[in-house]
């Protein structure tokens, strides 16, 4: 399923006019010219324009000249019709990403960098409440709006079986809730 919002989709997801209209959904300010494209997206500069002439014809992208006589691509009307129509029914969705080669070739690698405690090796962003509760029959007070997803994490915790501390999360009132280690 296409991720570019309502008549926008209906052009090749690896092809050029959805890697333009792709960048300039996350880019709307900007402009490129047929040697941007041809750089930016690894297309034949002579082709650009031949390539580009479906999203131009459907109003996705708009292609006029500039001073220099040179065209300048930019966000056709019908990528505004489609952003508006997607912002009223829906959120809009996020772009994919676009991955220059030659961004990873300047990646270097370093040795040495700590790697964050939250997450690492299938740990989650919960494990500091969790590790609170060291002993059977305590527990801790919650915020309200942790209550569904440690709701999730305690049922996966306690599923690891009897060997393996146990948890309960409940609603104590309307607006608080707890988490109790009950074995």
């Amino acid at each position: 399923m296409s991720k570019r919002p309502g008549p926008l989709n209906k052009f090749a997801p690896h092809g050029l006019p959805a890697k333009v209209i792709t960048f300039f959904l996350a880019n709307p300010e900007e402009t490129l010219t047929r040697v941007d494209v041809a750089e930016k997206f690894s297309a034949t500069a002579s082709s650009v324009h031949t390539q580009l002439k479906s999203a131009v014809d459907s109003g996705a992208l708009l292609r006029v000249p500039d001073e220099d006589g040179e065209y300048v691509y930019s966000p056709g009307p019908a990528m505004a019709a489609a952003r508006i129509a997607g912002s009223a029914t829906r959120r809009t969705p996020r772009p994919p990403v676009y991955v220059d080669p030659t961004d990873i070739a300047k990646l270097k690698p370093e040795k040495g960098v700590p790697v964050p405690l939250s997450r690492v090796h299938g740990g989650c962003k919960w494990d500091g409440i969790f590790a609170k509760l060291t002993e059977p029959d305590t527990s801790v007070p919650l915020k309200f709006e942790w209550y569904v997803p440690l709701l999730a994490e305690a049922t996966k915790r306690n599923k690891k079986g009897e060997d393996h501390p146990q948890y309960l999360v409940r609603k104590t009132s309307p607006t608080t809730a707890r988490l109790w280690r009950t074995k």
